[in-house]
């Protein structure tokens, strides 16, 4: 069986136009029953300088914010309740308003702390810039220090909160190897968020509809440079 042909691949999106959410409530499943996976988490995520408390548990949808207007997809919290983990779910919904430059209020943790945000790699540039944009126009006084990453990750130190408080963005396919490999006994639940997000990977083209001029506007560009690309390979560049 590929993973396209996995249950929640097929299911989800039948079910819930939510498919973030359910990929996010399938991950944090996995997390809460290995320990394993969050140990390889903590080590995904680090390097020699740079290391998360250990994880003890994580939750889903929390509410946040003096008027509950922000809504963190996954929250990872430590041995004393100290919150020095939050993931930010994305395929193709649109970065929100503070959910970069916000959402740093709700690290807790006294020691390291990351924001991290997951989504497929040809995001990646895009979901970047928009990040750092935000955190220009939000706070504009903080500085955004570059951390040497691998190619599927990228990552800043938040200079004025000094060296324990970073923003990343990670790719799906690295997070979700990383844990298949940490835990055989969660490797098949693993394996099915993988096919899932597989499916959301795919930029296969679809007819337009009224909504598709808000919040699947990142998926849209992907599908007509795929189609200018398709034309041109089928073409050839000398036929104009």
């Amino acid at each position: 069986m590929s993973e396209d042909d996995m249950l929640l691949a097929h299911l989800v999106p039948k079910l819930t136009p939510q498919v973030e959410d359910a990929a996010t409530d399938a991950l944090a499943y996995v997390l809460n029953a290995s320990e394993s996976c969050r140990e390889a988490l903590i080590d995904l995520v680090g390097d020699r300088n740079f290391r998360l408390a250990s994880l003890e548990s994580v939750k889903t949808q929390v509410v946040a914010g003096s008027k509950n207007e922000h809504r963190l997809d996954l929250v990872g919290y430590g041995e004393s309740g100290a919150v020095p983990l939050i993931i930010e779910s994305k395929f193709w919904a649109p970065l929100l308003d503070g959910q970069a430059s916000g959402y740093l209020d709700y690290l807790t943790a006294s020691g390291p702390s990351l924001l991290l945000f997951v989504a497929p790699v040809v995001r990646h540039a895009a979901l970047w810039t928009k990040i750092q944009e935000q955190f220009a126009h939000d706070k504009p006084d903080v500085r955004l220090e570059p951390v040497e990453c691998g190619p599927d990750m990228k990552a800043v130190r938040i200079a004025d909160l000094g060296e324990h408080t970073r923003v990343a963005l990670m790719s799906w396919t690295t997070l979700l190897n990383v844990l298949e490999n940490a835990d055989a006994s969660a490797a098949p639940d693993v394996r099915q968020i993988k096919g899932l997000a597989r499916t959301q990977d795919d930029a296969a083209f679809s007819p337009l509809h009224a909504g598709d001029f808000n919040t699947t506007i990142p998926r849209r560009i992907m599908n007509f440079n795929l189609i200018a690309d398709d034309v041109v390979d089928a073409r050839g560049v000398p036929q104009g």
